[in-house]
């Protein structure tokens, strides 16, 4: 009789079939970013301040705050066109426009509201009667009055426990900053 039993094999544990696609090798990771936290330049702070403020101011959730405080139904694009009205008044509506930095078309719309409102009124323009200027109506200066309010109310919130040194220096310095940024831009 022939042995035709082949011989003796060890055992191998099964290990599944692994699809080539899969049977790549690992990829090392990444060295990871060195520990110390990068170097902030003092103007890259002051931007980054700037950026909270400003986006700070333009939140929704505190205009509307302002408007409950001050018990006012205008929108941000009226207010801010009825607060500008009443800092360079009597005001034409092609130089009201520069001042806010858009175009007459959307300036006039904006004033045809507040005029419909009864905020501001048009008077004849003494330098040439074809022309007209805005001016705030009273109704328009009590409106601004209680948004003023409204915010002094608002800021001495935020800012109650600052000492009053610390106010004053911070305004300013704010002064002066809001000054030279509207100067620079006004060279651009």
């Amino acid at each position: 009789m022939i042995d035709t039993a082949s011989p003796a094999t060890p055992a191998v544990p099964a290990t599944p079939a692994v699809p080539a696609t899969l049977a790549t090798p690992a990829v090392p990771a990444p060295p990871e970013a060195p520990a110390t936290p990068a170097v902030v330049s003092p103007l890259d702070d002051l931007a980054r301040a700037l950026r909270v403020v400003v986006h700070g101011a333009a939140r929704t959730r505190l205009h509307e705050h302002l408007l409950e405080v001050g018990r006012i139904q205008l929108d941000r694009a009226a207010f801010g066109m009825l607060a500008r009205i009443a800092e360079l008044e009597p005001v034409r509506v092609s130089d009201l426009a520069h001042h806010r930095a858009i175009d007459v078309s959307t300036a006039s719309r904006q004033v045809a509201r507040l005029e419909h409102d009864g905020l501001v009124r048009r008077v004849a323009d003494p330098a040439d009667r074809r022309a007209c200027r805005l001016e705030v109506t009273p109704l328009g200066g009590r409106t601004l009055e209680r948004m003023r309010a409204a915010w002094q109310s608002t800021l001495d919130e935020i800012l109650r426990d600052w000492p009053v040194r610390d106010r004053e220096c911070f305004t300013m310095l704010l002064h002066r900053f809001g000054d030279d940024l509207i100067e620079y831009s006004e060279r651009l």
